[in-house]
C-alpha cells in the first residue's frame, strides 16, 4: 500500500493510460433498472451507449435529502426520500405519477417485479406497492429500522434490518418464508443490501461479518469475519464474492465456500459498493479516489481522483465503456473506462450524491441531498 501512495504522488489520475480491452459481463436490458445496482447479484451495467457530454433533461424536487438510488421500469422512475415518501415519476419528463407515505424516511432503494415495488423504510417495515397506482399491497413489519434496499430473485424478497435479521419474505403476500439473525458484538446494524446468486443469498453486518445464506433455508453455508463494520454490499462475478469494508480492504471471498482468494489495501474506509466489468474491478474510498484492480489477481491497474468522497456506486454503460458515479460534494463523473481518464462532469450545486446513479432509456438518474432526483442525458 506505500508503494501505491508513492505512486499516487509521481503519476496523474487523469493521464494514466491503461489500454486493456473490456468487455461486457453481465445480462442487461437496457430499457429497465429494476433494482439497487440493477441485478439480483449486483452487476450496475447497462447497454445503453450514452456518451458525454451530458445535459440536464430535467430534476424534480422531493421533500428531504434523496439518498435512495432509483429504478426504472416501463417508463417509471422509483425512488425514495427522507420527506418519508416513496415517488413515481415519468422517466421522460419527471412529471410526478403518484407518491406513497410511509412514518419515516426512506433510504432504502426500490425494487420493481413484476408490476410491484419493493422498499424499506425507517418505520421498521418492509412495502410492496402496485407500480402502476402507488397502493399498498402488503408491508411487512420488522424490529426496527429498515435501511437496506430488496433484492428478489424465485419468489422471494431478501432484506435486512437493524433488527440484525435478515429477512426472506413471500413476494405475492408478505408472508415470512425465514429469517436469519446476523450476531452483532460492537457495531449495531446492517446496511449492506443483500445479493442473490446461484441459490445463495450475500449479506454484510457492521459486526464487520460477510454471510452466504441458502436461499431457500436460510442456512448458514459460510461466514468470513473482516476487522471492522461493513457498509457496503456483495457483488458477485464469475463465481467471487466482492466486499470493501470499514478496515480498508477489498475482499475477495470464492462464492462456494468463502475462503480468500486475495485482499488488498485502500487508503481509507470503503462505503460504496465495488463493481466488477470486464477483468477489472472498481472500487471507491472515502478519500475519493475510485481503484481499479485486475479481478482475478487483485493488482492495481490504475486508479481516478475524484476529489471528494465517495459513498455511491459506479455505474457503467457497456457500449461507451463509460462509467457515471457521484461525489459527496456535488459532481457527476463520467469516466472513460478503456483510456483511465475522467472525460466530463457536472456540478448539481445543491448537495453531494449518495444515491448511486440508474441508466436506462439513454439516461442517467441519481438523487441528491439537495432532495432533488435528476436526469442527465445526451
Amino acid at each position: 500500500m506505500v508503494f501505491r501512495i508513492i505512486l499516487r504522488y509521481i503519476f496523474s489520475a487523469s493521464v494514466l493510460f491503461l489500454g486493456a480491452d473490456l468487455t461486457f459481463g453481465a445480462e442487461n436490458t437496457p430499457d429497465n433498472w429494476p433494482t439497487f445496482l440493477k441485478s439480483p447479484n449486483h452487476v450496475p451495467v447497462s447497454a445503453d451507449k450514452i456518451i458525454p457530454p451530458l445535459k440536464l433533461k430535467w430534476k424534480y424536487k422531493t421533500g428531504g435529502s434523496v439518498y435512495s438510488s432509483p429504478a426504472v421500469v416501463d417508463g417509471k422512475l422509483f425512488i425514495g426520500s427522507h420527506d418519508s415518501n416513496l415517488y413515481a415519476l415519468d422517466a421522460s419528463t419527471g412529471s410526478l405519477l403518484w407518491k406513497f407515505k410511509t412514518s419515516e424516511q426512506i433510504t432504502s432503494s426500490p425494487a420493481v417485479v413484476n408490476n410491484i415495488v419493493y422498499f424499506g423504510s425507517k418505520d421498521g417495515y418492509v412495502y410492496a406497492l402496485d407500480a402502476k397506482k402507488g397502493s399498498l399491497i402488503w408491508k411487512f413489519r420488522t424490529g426496527n429500522n429498515v435501511l437496506t434496499s430488496p433484492s428478489i430473485s424465485d419468489g422471494m424478497v431478501f432484506i435486512g434490518s437493524n433488527d440484525l435479521y435478515i429477512y426472506a419474505l413471500n413476494a405475492a403476500d408478505g408472508k415470512l418464508l425465514w429469517k436469519r439473525f446476523l450476531s452483532d458484538y460492537k457495531y449495531g446494524g446492517i446496511y449492506s443490501s443483500p445479493a442473490v446468486y446461484k441459490g445463495i443469498v450475500y449479506i454484510a453486518g457492521k459486526n464487520s461479518i460477510v454471510y452466504a445464506l441458502r436461499q431457500k433455508t436460510g442456512e448458514i453455508q459460510w461466514f468470513y469475519r473482516t476487522n471492522s463494520a461493513i457498509y457496503s454490499s456483495p457483488s458477485i462475478n464469475n463465481g467471487i464474492v466482492y466486499v470493501g469494508s470499514y478496515d480498508r480492504n477489498i475482499y475477495a471471498l470464492d462464492a462456494e465456500d468463502g475462503q480468500l482468494v486475495w485482499k488488498e489495501g485502500l487508503d481509507d474506509r470503503i462505503y460504496a459498493t465495488s463493481v466488477v466489468w470486464g477483468d477489472n474491478i472498481y472500487a471507491a474510498s472515502k478519500d475519493g479516489y475510485l481503484n481499479v484492480f485486475n479481478a482475478k489477481t487483485g493488482k492495481m491497474n490504475w486508479w481516478y481522483n475524484l476529489g471528494a468522497g465517495i459513498s455511491s456506486t459506479i455505474a457503467i454503460s457497456s457500449e461507451a465503456k463509460v462509467g457515471f458515479v457521484g461525489t459527496e460534494n456535488g459532481y457527476l463523473y463520467a469516466l472513460d473506462l478503456k483510456k483511465g481518464i475522467i472525460i466530463w462532469r457536472h456540478n448539481i450545486e445543491g448537495g453531494g450524491i449518495h444515491s448511486s446513479p440508474a441508466i436506462a432509456l439513454d439516461t442517467v438518474f441519481f438523487g441528491s441531498k439537495d432532495g432533488f432526483v435528476y436526469a442527465f442525458g445526451q
